[in-house]
C-alpha cells in the first residue's frame, strides 16, 4: 500500500473506532443502569436504547441491541428501518439490503426506505440499481436534497458526469441542503473545469461547518491542483489548526513547503506525519491489548506515545481512559 493511501487508511479506521474502549464501558453503564436488555420489553423501548447508544457514537452496541430486538419484533417497520440504517453505516449492505427488501415490499412507496436500499445497491457496486431505486425515491419526494444528494453520486459513479451535475445542482437548489450536497456539487463543477463555482460551494460548505478540517483539506487541495500554492497552504494551514493529529495534512504540508523551496519545514512536517502515523498504530495496538484485559500494558505504552505526541489528542482520551481503569483494578 501506498504511503498516503497507508496514511489515510489508518486515519479512517482509527477515527472511526476512537475511544472503543470507553464506548463499550459506557454500553455496559447503561445497561447496568437500565437494568440489562431484559428491560427492554417493548420495540420502542428497544428503539430507545439504542438511539441513546447511536447518539453516543456506540454503533456496534446498537447494531447488537436492534438485532434482537428484530427476532423478537420482526414486522416492527420503523425499528427495521434502524436496523438496516445502522448496518449500512456498519458497511455491512448485503444484511441491510435483506431486510430492506423485506420493507419495500410492505411499503413500496415509502421515499426514505427506497433511499436506504438504494445506498445498500450503491455500497454493493450495483451503480445503476442504485439509480433506479433513488429515481423512484425522489418521484415520491422530489424536494428532498438528500435523496437529490445520492442519485446524483449513484449518476457520477455511472460515468453520467452531465446528469450527475444537474441532479447535484438540484439538491443544492432544494431547501437546506447539508455539506455533504455542496461537496458533492463542488467536485462535479471542479471535474467540469468550472473551478471558480466548484470554489464558492467549497466556501459556502465551510460556512455551514466553520472549522470542518476535511473541507479545509479539500479546498487547500483544490486551489493546489489550480497552481494557486499560496492559497492553498492557508487553507491547509487552517485545517491543521483545527485538525492538530491527522498525518495526511502534514504530509500535505511537506509537500507544499517542497514546492516552496523550503527543504527544512518540509522535513519538519514529513517528520510528524511520521510520527503520528507511528501513534496511530500504537494507537490502535494499545486497544487491542486493552480489550484483551491487559491494562497495565497498554497504559504504558500510550504513556509513552502521548509523551512523545503533545498534539495526539486521540491519545491522550484513551490514555485517561487506561489510568481510570487501572485505578479501578488497585482499588478492587
Amino acid at each position: 500500500m501506498e504511503p498516503r493511501a497507508q496514511i489515510v487508511h489508518i486515519v479512517h479506521v482509527v477515527h472511526a473506532t476512537i475511544s472503543l474502549y470507553m464506548r463499550t464501558i459506557l454500553f455496559l453503564a447503561l445497561l447496568l443502569v437500565s437494568g440489562g436488555l431484559a428491560v427492554a420489553q417493548s420495540a420502542e423501548d428497544f428503539l430507545t436504547q439504542a438511539n441513546q447508544l447511536i447518539a453516543s457514537y456506540q454503533w456496534k452496541e446498537a447494531i447488537a441491541l436492534l438485532n434482537q430486538a428484530a427476532e423478537k419484533y420482526p414486522e416492527h417497520t420503523e425499528l427495521r428501518v434502524r436496523q438496516a440504517h445502522l448496518l449500512i453505516r456498519l458497511g455491512d449492505p448485503a444484511d441491510a439490503e435483506r431486510v430492506l427488501r423485506w420493507l419495500v415490499a410492505v411499503h413500496p412507496n415509502d421515499a426514505e426506505i427506497l433511499q436506504l436500499l438504494g445506498q445498500a445497491r450503491l455500497a454493493l457496486g450495483d451503480h445503476a440499481g442504485a439509480a433506479m431505486l433513488l429515481r423512484e425515491a425522489v418521484s415520491r419526494k422530489p424536494d428532498e436534497p438528500s435523496l437529490l444528494h445520492d442519485l446524483s453520486l449513484a449518476l457520477l459513479l455511472q460515468g453520467r458526469k452531465d446528469e450527475a451535475l444537474q441532479t447535484a445542482a438540484a439538491a443544492v437548489a432544494k431547501g437546506k441542503p447539508g455539506t455533504e450536497a455542496r461537496r458533492l456539487y463542488a467536485l462535479l463543477l471542479s471535474l467540469n473545469g468550472r473551478h471558480e463555482e466548484s470554489d464558492k460551494q467549497m466556501k459556502v460548505a465551510l460556512a455551514q461547518e466553520p472549522g470542518n478540517a476535511r473541507l479545509l483539506f479539500e479546498l487547500s487541495e483544490a486551489k493546489r491542483q489550480q497552481g494557486k500554492y499560496a492559497e492553498s497552504l492557508e487553507y491547509l494551514d487552517m485545517a491543521v489548526e483545527s485538525d492538530s493529529e491527522n498525518p495526511l495534512y502534514y504530509s500535505a504540508l511537506a509537500r507544499l513547503y517542497r514546492h516552496f523551496k523550503q527543504p527544512g519545514l518540509a522535513e519538519q512536517n514529513q517528520a510528524t506525519a511520521n510520527r503520528l502515523l507511528d501513534a496511530f498504530k500504537k494507537y490502535a495496538e494499545a486497544l487491542t491489548v486493552a480489550t484483551a484485559g491487559k491494562v497495565l500494558e497498554a497504559l504504558r505504552s500510550m504513556e509513552t506515545v502521548v509523551r512523545s505526541n503533545p498534539e495526539f489528542t486521540s491519545g491522550k482520551l484513551l490514555l485517561a481512559d487506561l489510568q481510570a481503569r487501572a485505578g479501578h483494578q488497585d482499588r478492587a
